[in-house]
């Protein structure tokens, strides 16, 4: 929850120092590729997961449940997750007893306007 109100943030106040229109995705709208935006989705809402899971602990217990340094675990409950990778994230669930699955669906548009473009040729 704590990255996605910082990027809300970083978001408008871009927005409004630019006066660009946005798509309504952060991630698009920040600049990250469409690769990178689905990663970083996926991160945030795992993320915000196992924070919650994880406050019911002290941060010595969660060493010693996720098997990380003290350094580590501090820069997970900060909200620094661009040093853990999906995987990682996927493990710290699982450790904190969180079960973590990707499901798919189709969509009925694409969710990227540059999708729309190539689906239209």
């Amino acid at each position: 929850m704590q990255i996605k109100r910082r990027l809300t943030r970083l978001l408008a106040h871009r927005a409004t120092e630019k006066r660009r229109k946005t798509h309504g995705d952060v991630f698009d709208d920040l600049g990250f590729s469409p690769k990178k935006a689905a990663s970083l989705k996926l991160k945030a809402d795992l993320h915000e997961k196992i924070i919650k899971r994880a406050q019911e602990y002290s941060q010595q217990e969660l060493q010693t449940i996720l098997h990380e340094t003290q350094s580590s675990v501090s820069q997970l409950m900060r909200g620094k997750i661009a040093g853990f990778t999906l995987d990682m994230l996927i493990f710290y669930a699982d450790r904190l007893g969180i079960h973590a699955e990707l499901k798919t669906k189709q969509l009925k548009k694409p969710a990227h306007p540059h999708l729309e473009m190539a689906a239209a040729r």
